[in-house]
């Protein structure tokens, strides 16, 4: 019963999210017809964000279908890979991807004119956000895979093929979350700035950022923060659906799942799928990368350059990286370390929460709505104006130490950690927690006995993820950073503007083997039972 009147007050909160969403959205488009100028940059963000939006959701399904139904060596190497993906940084993606088609990218500089690369405008925005959002819809998509029961599709197997089992039976299933991974997308491409800023695209995001950064009081100040709302209203709004449909508990009681994609060629077109995916998410990039990495420019006989590659001259590269950023580097960490942390304290109280008190999932679903549906500049912003009006020993701590890029990044830190912890929670077996209490321990503490006994892997990991976050993060923390710092986050951002040179192409390598290795130990502790 109890059960039942939790998934009815979740459906109805998840409708009146859902018609906030609206709201806002209808707000937005009347106050766009206020100027010419703001119509012109609210379609340009739709543009933008709905193709990116659509391109990811597709693609991500159809990779997530033939990741959860079908079975094929190295499968688990491209989770893993998936999973890199996800973490890796926007910025990371478009280094690699303008290594190869900017403009100096190799192809680029070989078959197109200095003044039109083959990647520019806003197509070039759409195409880096939607394989940046690719492993974010895949992962959706395969959450909700996980969680339908295998019994559906082996029933169905009896009446009609393979096929007709993943066109009736599962795709309607995962409906909502194909949904969710087009909401989902939409909010992250309009609330960043990173790649339209390279490309020179200006949207809706941008144009408000630069309103309110050059406004020079209140005044100037209020004619953009009615949109400003509506745009937070609706990214909030709509993200509190999309956690308010997550249920990765089912994640942990699946069973194994029924193989769908078995016969031949169905399964060799599932393998070019999972393989060109990869390939534009990790291979090409890489690929990319090390091409720029090991550039060398020679003269000839007649004394005239000559471009070439240098495996020697990739490999230092990136073996100098390091060292050459040194302080960049030092920085990152120590920032990386101490937000990774606080956020981590923070999003165990709040998964404790939510998995030990009846309403809690909604605390935990407003909070990665807030936090991951505001935008990183705006963010940014009002930290800086309560910089800017700090007084005192407050004013000295935050202009002297890393309490605000903490603050800030801990708005992208918090949700997914403690989505994560909550799912670790909820995977404690009630049993063990039984018999603990047998002996002697209470509810509350046997939990957190079992938690430090068996689940202090994934709690490590869980800290390893805030490290990875806050080590790409850069649009919150941006404008919240000291003078005196410098991370190799906001470096890497300043240089890709000018193209994807060697140093660019080092710190990427660098980050890209990183997550690679983060990714690994998180697919480890999250996979489900029925893969292992």
């Amino acid at each position: 019963m109890a059960d039942r009147v939790q998934t009815a007050s979740r459906f109805s909160l998840s409708r009146a999210s859902l018609a906030l969403a609206t709201i806002a959205l209808l707000s937005l488009v009347v106050l766009s017809f206020s100027s010419a100028l703001h119509r012109e940059l609210l379609t340009r963000s739709l543009v933008l964000a709905g193709s990116a939006g659509l391109l990811s959701t597709i693609w991500g399904t159809m990779l997530a279908l033939c990741l959860a139904r079908a079975r094929f060596p190295g499968r688990s190497i491209a989770i893993v890979l998936v999973i890199a993906g996800m973490l890796l940084p926007l910025y990371v993606h478009l280094a690699a991807w303008d290594a190869m088609l900017g403009s100096l990218g190799w192809l680029s500089v070989a078959t197109a004119a200095p003044d039109r690369p083959w990647m520019s405008g806003i197509t070039a925005a759409i195409w880096i956000h939607s394989l940046a959002l690719l492993p974010w819809s895949t992962l959706l998509v395969l959450v909700r895979l996980a969680s339908i029961d295998p019994r559906l599709e082996e029933q169905a197997l009896l009446e009609m093929s393979e096929t007709g089992v993943l066109v009736r039976v599962t795709l309607p299933r995962v409906a909502s979350a194909m949904a969710m991974s087009m909401v989902w997308g939409m909010v992250a491409t309009v609330g960043e700035m990173t790649v339209t800023n390279v490309y020179l695209v200006n949207t809706f995001t941008e144009h408000l950022y630069s309103r309110l950064a050059l406004a020079a009081g209140l005044e100037e100040i209020l004619p953009s923060l009615a949109p400003l709302l509506a745009m937070l209203v609706l990214a909030v709004s709509s993200l509190f659906w999309v956690t308010s449909q997550l249920n990765l508990a089912e994640v942990q009681n699946a069973r194994r799942p029924v193989l769908l994609i078995t016969s031949g060629l169905t399964k060799s077109l599932a393998i070019v799928v999972v393989f060109v995916s990869l390939g534009a998410i990790t291979l090409v990039p890489v690929t990319n990368l090390l091409s720029q990495a090991g550039l060398v420019v020679l003269r000839n006989a007649s004394d005239e350059p000559m471009r070439t590659w240098s495996a020697l001259a990739a490999a230092r590269v990136v073996l100098e990286t390091p060292s050459q950023f040194y302080r960049e580097f030092q920085w990152s960490i120590a920032l990386a370390v101490q937000a990774a942390s606080a956020g981590w304290i923070l999003a165990l109280l709040i998964a404790w929460i939510a998995s030990r008190v009846k309403w809690g999932w909604i605390l935990l679903a407003l909070l990665c709505a807030i936090g991951l549906g505001m935008p990183g500049p705006v963010v940014g912003m009002m930290l800086s104006l309560v910089r800017g009006e700090s007084r005192g020993s407050l004013a000295y701590l935050m202009d002297h130490s890393m309490l605000m890029p903490v603050i800030a990044q801990s708005f992208r830190i918090v949700p997914l950690v403690a989505l994560l912890l909550w799912q670790t929670i909820l995977s404690i077996d009630t049993r063990k927690i039984d018999a603990a209490m047998l002996d002697g321990y209470s509810s509350r503490g046997a939990v957190a006995w079992l938690l430090l006994s068996e689940r202090r892997i994934a709690l490590g990991s869980a800290w390893l993820l805030g490290v990875a976050i806050s080590w790409g993060e850069l649009s919150c923390s941006f404008l919240a950073l000291p003078p005196s710092v410098d991370t190799i986050t906001r470096r890497l951002f300043g240089l890709v503007h000018y193209g994807v040179d060697q140093q660019v192409a080092g710190i990427s390598l660098v980050m890209l083997v990183a997550y690679i290795g983060v990714a690994a130990l998180l697919w480890r502790v999250v996979q489900p039972p029925t893969v292992r």
